[in-house]
């Protein structure tokens, strides 16, 4: 029942639909809503197609977020299939899947804790090569990233996207510009996000 599915939602379908980055809401226009029953107008909602892998010729972006407080860590994350998540204050960065994932902030770096400790543990059950100095590192990295999910501390966000497609919901507070070549720390236009 529809009701129903809006109550559990806390909202409209249109409204959940539009809070997540790979959908769009489109609404009716001129003889669509003449003929719309009783007045009743609801949006289309399409989701929004994942680009060819050789697809590299729209404009990259850079999308920069200060992650400030608790509720900032459920925003939703388009992360498109070669776009990289870099976490500058750590010196940390999430490599791109093969495909496109929708995520949250919090899920994202949770499940790099788990495959990070995972690699580790492995490691040392099954006699890898990864030395104890390697490990402690790693180890000291989820402790980092821990960290950060109890936001006690701001931190940044950076999705870097060659393709242009990611995205961040809601997108208030963040700063969205073109991908630029790497510069050195040294270069002043490497330390700001053009808005």
């Amino acid at each position: 029942d529809e009701d129903e599915l809006e109550e559990a939602l806390g909202g409209s379908l249109a409204d959940f639909l539009g809070a997540l980055p790979h959908f769009s809401l489109v609404w009716p226009e001129g003889a669509q809503l003449e003929a719309a029953e009783g007045g009743q107008v609801d949006p289309k909602a399409l989701m929004k197609p994942e680009p060819a892998d050789e697809d590299l010729t729209g404009p990259g972006t850079r999308t920069l977020f200060t992650v400030s407080e608790r509720e900032d860590l459920w925003r939703v994350v388009l992360q498109g299939p070669h776009a990289t998540v870099e976490i500058p204050e750590i010196e940390f960065s999430i490599r791109p899947q093969a495909n496109r994932r929708v995520d949250t902030i919090y899920n994202m770096i949770a499940g790099a804790i788990f495959h990070l400790g995972d690699h580790v543990q492995k490691n040392r059950r099954l006699g890898g090569d990864l030395s104890e100095e390697q490990a402690a590192l790693i180890c000291e990295t989820i402790d980092q990233l821990n960290t950060l999910l109890d936001a006690e501390t701001p931190f940044t966000f950076l999705l870097l996207d060659p393709q242009g497609v990611s995205e961040l919901k809601p997108s208030i507070g963040t700063h969205v510009g073109p991908l630029e070549e790497p510069r050195g720390e040294s270069d002043p236009a490497a330390q700001g996000c053009v808005a």
